[in-house]
């Protein structure tokens, strides 16, 4: 069967695609480079040739290998791109039991013995790049890629002294409730010294990875959707890599055009 794999990056805040292209392969183990250098061009064309370093970029897992993982490093974008295997990690999902081997199920029994809210409790909040409390505060970052001592790579975050004063969950929360300043939160995301798969797993397994992949849905889906659906491209009609990437661009070409009709881009 003579096949081609589309493939779209999409940006987040109106669902423009900022790069297509259609490749010869099924495998998405390679297109994190092409993909982002085209983004990039793109970008630059358009008047903005620094907005994607340092971007969040999100991806399937179909694009978790070291080759893709070592050109989103290279690309300098701040990348979440989670293993087949990472639901199954999860504590979210209640039955996450039965992803376990007969021999490691014993460990679902294990029950922590502390007695305050710890990271898993608080929730990213995705408008201030903070986290949520249990009590609904916000805790702002207080500092990002810290090396500790002991090698691993960590994001802190601390609530105001004021916020934790008058909190009714203070008790439940500090260990010394007696203690006059804010809560502290490090999120670990990953060891220094470790490949980029490892690390990329510590960093989709914290609270903040969880949330920030699981944006991507709502993001790039719709579009696909979108093309698919309503523009009627449930397969290609030509024949041969150049004139398949040629339409599958020019059907991305008419989504955007009808965003940026939606947001007022172009009216007077």
């Amino acid at each position: 069967v003579q096949g081609y794999n589309a493939n779209a990056m999409v940006d987040g805040a109106r669902q423009i695609v900022v790069h297509a292209q259609a490749f010869g392969d099924g495998n998405d183990g390679t297109n994190a480079a092409p993909m982002l250098e085209g983004a990039r061009e793109n970008l630059a064309a358009a008047g903005m040739p620094a907005v994607l370093e340092g971007a969040v970029v999100s991806a399937d897992t179909s694009y978790y290998t070291k080759e893709n993982l070592r050109a989103c490093a290279e690309a300098k974008v701040d990348a979440y791109i989670p293993d087949a295997k990472f639901r199954s990690r999860d504590p979210r999902f209640q039955d996450a039991q039965r992803h376990r081997r007969p021999t490691d199920r014993h460990k679902t029994d294990y029950r922590s013995k502390r007695t305050t809210f710890g990271p898993h409790d608080f929730v990213a909040d995705q408008k201030s790049g903070g986290l949520i409390c249990p009590a609904g505060k916000r805790l702002c970052r207080s500092g990002s890629n810290i090396l500790t001592r002991e090698g691993y790579r960590v994001m802190a975050f601390k609530a105001s002294d004021t916020t934790c004063a008058a909190c009714p969950l203070r008790r439940k929360c500090l260990k010394d409730p007696e203690q006059k300043s804010g809560r502290q939160v490090r999120i670990f995301l990953g060891r220094e010294g470790q490949s980029l798969t490892e690390a990329m797993k510590a960093k989709i397994d914290t609270p903040l990875g969880r949330a920030t992949y699981s944006r991507r849905l709502g993001i790039v889906e719709p579009v696909f959707a979108n093309l698919t659906t309503h523009k009627g491209l449930d397969r290609f009609t030509l024949r041969g890599q150049a004139k398949v990437n040629l339409q599958w661009k020019l059907y991305c070409l008419v989504h955007n055009l009808e965003k940026l009709g939606k947001h007022g881009f172009g009216r007077n």
